[in-house]
């Protein structure tokens, strides 16, 4: 999500950062707040249709089911 906000240079410099670290420089991205700039219309990968996660583990359900019936939509 950080890389979606920021760009790749911000979210590696935050991979070792905590969790607390990275949420609050999300917030900062959404809200342009810290010197950040404000990213407008900006949702979640799993807010789009079809759905997408942000790992390739299985555990989001809907993405797992558009995974299972894709083939049937081309």
């Amino acid at each position: 999500m950080l890389s979606e906000l920021a760009g790749k240079q911000a979210a590696s410099i935050h991979v070792v950062k905590t969790a607390a670290v990275q949420k609050g420089a999300i917030r900062h991205c959404l809200a342009g707040t810290g010197g950040r700039t404000k990213v407008e219309g900006w949702l979640p990968r799993y807010f789009g249709f079809p759905m997408q996660s942000y790992t390739k583990r299985k555990g989001l359900r809907a993405v797992d089911n558009w995974t299972a019936v894709k083939k049937h939509f081309s």
